[in-house]
């Protein structure tokens, strides 16, 4: 992405008083060849012309439809705003970068343009991403648990914690990973002046605006960056929020993605706390725990029972036959994986001679179990055809 194309955009962000968000779904309405014509050269002629066929699109404000077709009498200022970033060390990366990070394109409302000062590869890591949220006003119950997980990340290193570097919660979960060398990147609502500094190594923070809005109504900012913590993390954990709180806004985004939420377990008297007492009745799981490594085990565990299931519905498929592992618990779904195959199978088969052995013959010819001294294995180099792209 040129020169050019960074300016017209942060210029619209910052004077356009527009969503983001907004402007991606109206990117998105663009044909491929448009969209190339506006990276090459957004003040272009050809540029214009699209602006002015398709600038209603997606109810785009007034404002911004004014600055669009005004671009050529400010685009000095863009520039000149373009050279105070790079001047101020910040970076920035468009929704059809390469670095641009998956967990965030996935998502129903992604943003357009995400501006950084750090680590950009913290983004594209492997490494398991936690969102850790809560009030600005903590207890000290809630700032000591919170030091103590992002200790136990501390022993992982292949954890990278996700928070808002707001006050409270947020500035604990920063600083402790700091403390610990823990990866961590911070979601700010708008570039300040305050977040104009060098960053360690394996310390991030993004925004999605490069300022205030002109506007000067800052509230959606707030829960606009909300749903990119929610975004990049796998789950999230509630350390304390009371009924009204935006780390409650976090947890409802991170649900909507299919996100897990864990919510810190709290004195039912403490005031501050009463968002993790009443969270949504209808989580299919508990969703309270004391650990990191209480949220991580249950993380992996729902994982792990989605991955069997589905390795037990391709066996029964194959088969022609119904395998969910319904009533299985965990410990004999692993169980699966580690030992002895024929005692499932079997159970499977309603405890019939003639159809388990020819269950049997049928998996070993598709190469989905093996016999190792007289005992059936699950072959864990098969992979169904299904998963290629999992």
């Amino acid at each position: 992405m040129n020169k050019q194309f960074f300016s017209f955009f942060t210029y619209i962000l910052m004077y356009g008083d527009v969503k983001s968000s907004s402007i991606t779904k109206w990117w998105k309405s663009l044909s491929q060849r448009e969209q190339e014509v506006l990276l090459r050269d957004p003040y272009s002629l050809e540029s214009r012309t699209i602006f002015r066929e398709k600038v209603r699109i997606h109810d785009l404000p007034d404002s911004v439809i004014v600055l669009l077709h005004s671009a050529s009498i400010w685009k000095h200022k863009a520039d000149a705003i373009y050279d105070y970033f790079i001047k101020k060390q910040v970076g920035y990366i468009h929704i059809t970068d390469e670095k641009y990070p998956k967990a965030l394109q996935v998502i129903n409302d992604p943003p357009f343009i995400l501006f950084y000062s750090g680590n950009i590869n913290l983004l594209s890591s492997t490494d398991m991403t936690i969102g850790i949220v809560g009030t600005r006003h903590s207890s000290y119950y809630a700032q000591a648990m919170t030091k103590r997980m992002v200790w136990e990340a501390s022993l992982s290193k292949t954890i990278t914690c996700v928070s808002g570097l707001a006050s409270g919660i947020d500035e604990e979960v920063w600083k402790s990973a700091a403390k610990h060398n823990v990866n961590t990147i911070a979601v700010v609502p708008f570039w300040k002046q305050t977040v104009f500094s060098k960053r360690a190594e394996n310390q991030l923070i993004i925004s999605e605006y490069p300022s205030k809005p002109i506007s000067g109504n800052v509230k959606w900012c707030y829960v606009a960056r909300n749903r990119i913590i929610a975004g990049l993390s796998e789950f999230c954990i509630v350390a304390e929020a009371p009924v009204k709180s935006g780390a409650l806004i976090t947890a409802a985004f991170a649900e909507s993605y299919n996100r897990e939420v864990y919510y810190l377990v709290h004195n039912l008297a403490n005031r501050r706390a009463r968002g993790n007492v009443l969270h949504p009745p209808d989580i299919p799981y508990n969703p309270y725990i004391t650990t990191l490594t209480d949220a991580i085990l249950r993380h992996k565990e729902r994982i792990a029972i989605t991955i069997i299931k589905s390795y037990l519905k391709h066996i029964g498929s194959l088969l022609g036959r119904t395998m969910s592992g319904k009533g299985l618990k965990l410990p004999g779904l692993y169980k699966l994986f580690f030992t002895d195959f024929s005692e499932f199978l079997w159970h499977a088969c309603n405890k019939d001679v003639k159809e388990f052995s020819s269950c049997v013959i049928e998996l070993k010819r598709l190469n989905v179990i093996q016999e190792w001294r007289s005992v059936l294995l699950p072959n864990l180099l098969y992979v169904p055809d299904s998963w290629q792209n999992i």
